[in-house]
């Protein structure tokens, strides 16, 4: 996975499927150059993950997201085949507890003081508190028990926003202060083949848009009715967006032309769902973990 970068230290998180290991590299990135800090490893992960016949429960080692606390003291990297997130003190550079969670936490999203982790086999939510380290009951954004899902945030959005699963044709509304989650919209004409998956959210024309699974496009809400707005429009790709929301991308890593769509929420001109411009860059988009760096005035990614 992605490395975690505090301070002037990396934390490359690995996993071994053949000798069933979990592990983390750790260097420093002085002066433009890396150099070995240390290597850790997870038995008492492992040994959760490790073949039935040796007592594990025959899944192999697997990391999910690592997020970096607020205040960078703390990293909280999700163990998704052993229902665990590990926590790591950026000090001392060791363990510093490992949180047992539900099923399969995969996902994981800072809101305020409180790390909010997808537990996919639940279908919901584990919140963790960033500085005592208490961990909620699981917060429900499903009808059926279970599903990959994620949370949106956004900085224009607020409290009120809400969360996917690949397993429902439905997104669910979610108060961020108060953990409620309120009954599904249904979208994709409700097509039990059909499930919610990626996320945006357009500050310019207030819609929150969602990629549907299999290829079915993309359906728009209205955030300030919870009213479906446009549904099953034909765009595919995955989402990306600068931190400042003026620019929201569509990457489609299957185009051979035309593989990123863009929205520029800056112009007059601006509406949804068509694209204000589309790009072609070849060689094939990365839709996994694209992240926009501010480099003088410009975007890169």
């Amino acid at each position: 996975m992605d490395p975690s970068t505090v301070s002037s230290y990396v934390y490359y998180f690995w996993q071994d499927t053949e000798t069933n290991t979990h592990g983390v590299t750790i260097a420093s990135s002085e002066k433009d150059e890396f150099e070995l800090v240390k290597e850790l490893t997870f038995d008492d992960i492992s040994a959760i993950t490790a073949p039935e016949n040796e007592g594990g429960n025959g899944e192999g080692p697997s990391w999910g997201d690592a997020l970096v606390s607020n205040d960078g003291s703390r990293i909280f990297a999700n163990a998704r085949n052993a229902d665990k997130v590990v926590v790591i003190n950026t000090e001392t550079r060791e363990v510093e507890t490992i949180l047992d969670v539900g099923d399969r936490p995969v996902h994981s999203y800072i809101y305020e003081e409180e790390v909010w982790v997808h537990v996919d086999g639940d279908g919901g939510f584990n919140i963790i508190d960033q500085n005592t380290l208490e961990v909620s009951e699981i917060i429900s954004a499903s009808t059926g028990g279970s599903g990959h899902g994620k949370l949106l945030l956004a900085p224009s959005l607020g409290m009120n926003t809400y969360a996917t699963n690949t397993e429902e044709p439905a997104v669910f509304p979610v108060n961020l202060e108060t953990r409620e989650v309120g009954p599904p919209i249904e979208i994709a004409g409700g097509d039990p083949e059909i499930g919610t998956h990626d996320k945006g959210y357009d500050p310019a024309t207030g819609l929150a848009f969602f990629e549907l699974t299999g290829g079915a496009g993309y359906s728009f809400i209205d955030t300030s009715t919870n009213e479906v707005a446009f549904d099953l429009v034909p765009i595919i790709g995955r989402v990306a967006e600068t931190p400042d929301e003026n620019y929201i991308l569509i990457l489609n890593a299957a185009a051979e032309e035309n593989d990123i769509g863009i929205w520029n929420t800056t112009l007059d001109t601006h509406t949804q769902p068509g694209f204000d411009d589309r790009v072609t860059i070849g060689g094939g988009v990365s839709v996994n973990g694209t992240k926009f760096y501010l480099d003088g005035d410009d975007w890169e990614a």
